[in-house]
């Protein structure tokens, strides 16, 4: 295609140097067709012209050497097709006939931008800006540095519904970094624009600002390289600024350094002082959870705090092996002596010890009833000897009381006999007397 069309305009151009004095039509008739060209007296403008048709073809700007396809003006070096009165002089330009308000027009225009700190621009612009109906313009900007310098911008914008006014769209900076809706992406991606944002995220999606106590619609994706985890990225959900303060939370990932294996994830909010971050939740390379703790150790949920709950369900093996006969049941005077020596209960872990290392819910469960248990089996034996001992009494009262009954028959027995001896004495008397 690009051969063809430098053909065509050595073509025409040589029919020009060899009719450089056609400053009248002069007419190509064929069998179906009628062209004319001719060379203007002002300012030696060529111009192809198709009559059969009522159209033009071909253009050579007299004074400024741009090129026209399909139309009698142009405003560039080449101009492909028609179109009225439009702003700007492009260095191509391809457009159709423009409709009115509403109307989808085409067009492609390439267009030199020289504004800004990047004066050395170019625009291929897709669509019609005009005056009179509007802008329906859309395009695709490369904004270069000043000369002597190097680097470069991309940009792909919409005209939006206020003439002369584009949106940000999607810009790829000098560093590559990628912007969408800002001009000043801040990291390798970032959406929305944003008011003096803290860091250097490598994505950053973020909303208007707004003042104190509104809820900022962001997500920042970032790196942070502090500590011992040096490989590490957050993504932070809200603003963090200096003038309307800290209102982020995030997810903060923590690599090992090169050459190891291993990370951490956590889930921190922002206290109310600014540059302050609670210790949230945190998982480990081992799997283990902290909630306001950094380092959980070996236990799967570390809680550096209290825990409020309806119910805590605990796997526990229970104490019923107290119960099996060959329990040796440890004597209360061991017991006695054991607790005097070591100031706690037989197979429980010290005070001392469960300050340093916490106390496991489900065996200090096992433990507690254990002791119950035992506690149990001692109470079922002091029952029997309190059982043995009150039998023996009473076999003791039956006994002594037996004892009393016969001794007051035998008191009975010795009051009768008494009662009898006084009767013989009487008799005795009586008969003793002369």
């Amino acid at each position: 295609m690009k051969k063809k069309l430098v053909l065509l305009m050595t073509g025409l151009c040589l029919i020009v140097c060899m009719n450089a004095q056609l400053t009248t039509p002069v007419s190509i008739t064929g069998a179906s067709f009628t062209w004319q060209h001719q060379v203007s007296t002002g300012d030696g403008s060529y111009y192809l012209f198709d009559v059969t048709r009522n159209k033009p073809r071909f253009f050579i700007d007299g004074n400024t050497g741009n090129v026209g396809i399909g139309t009698t003006s142009s405003y560039g070096l080449l101009q492909v097709g028609n179109s009225i009165s439009d702003t700007g002089s492009p260095t191509v330009r391809i457009s159709t006939a423009a409709g009115g308000a509403g109307t989808v027009v085409d067009a492609l225009h390439i267009d030199t931008q020289n504004s800004g700190n990047y004066d050395q621009g170019v625009a291929i612009s897709l669509g019609l800006q005009n005056s009179y109906y509007g802008d329906y313009t859309s395009r695709i900007v490369h904004y270069g540095y000043s000369s002597n310098t190097r680097g470069s911008r991309l940009q792909l914008q919409t005209h939006s519904n206020n003439q002369g006014n584009w949106n940000s769209g999607i810009l790829i900076d000098e560093k590559g970094n990628v912007g969408i809706g800002t001009l000043n992406p801040i990291g390798s991606f970032q959406v929305g624009n944003s008011i003096s944002d803290t860091g250097s995220p490598t994505v950053r999606i973020s909303a208007a600002t707004g003042g104190s106590g509104t809820v900022v619609d962001a997500l920042h994706i970032d790196t942070q390289n502090s500590g011992n985890y040096d490989q590490g990225v957050a993504i932070s959900l809200g603003l963090e600024n200096s003038v309307f303060g800290a209102y982020t939370s995030r997810i903060v990932h923590y690599g090992y350094s090169a050459g190891t294996v291993g990370s951490k994830l956590q889930l921190q909010t922002h206290s109310n002082t600014r540059g302050y971050w609670t210790t949230g939740i945190l998982l480990d390379e081992n799997g283990n959870v902290g909630i306001g703790t950094t380092d959980p150790g070996s236990y799967k949920l570390n809680v550096a705090g209290s825990i409020r709950a309806d119910a805590i369900v605990c796997n526990t093996t229970g104490a019923d092996f107290v119960f099996e006969p060959t329990y040796k049941l440890r004597p209360l005077a061991e017991v006695e002596t054991f607790i005097k020596q070591n100031k706690h209960l037989p197979n429980v872990v010290p005070a001392a010890e469960m300050q340093t290392n916490g106390v496991s819910m489900g065996e200090m469960q096992a433990k507690l009833l254990e002791k119950v248990e035992e506690l149990t089996l001692y109470s079922i034996e002091q029952d029997k000897k309190l059982q043995e001992e009150i039998k023996a009494k009473v076999e003791v009262k039956e006994k002594t009381n037996q004892q009393a009954k016969q001794i007051t028959e035998l008191q009975q027995k010795l009051s009768e006999q008494s009662k009898q001896i006084e009767q013989l004495k009487l008799l005795i008397t009586q008969k003793l007397k002369p």
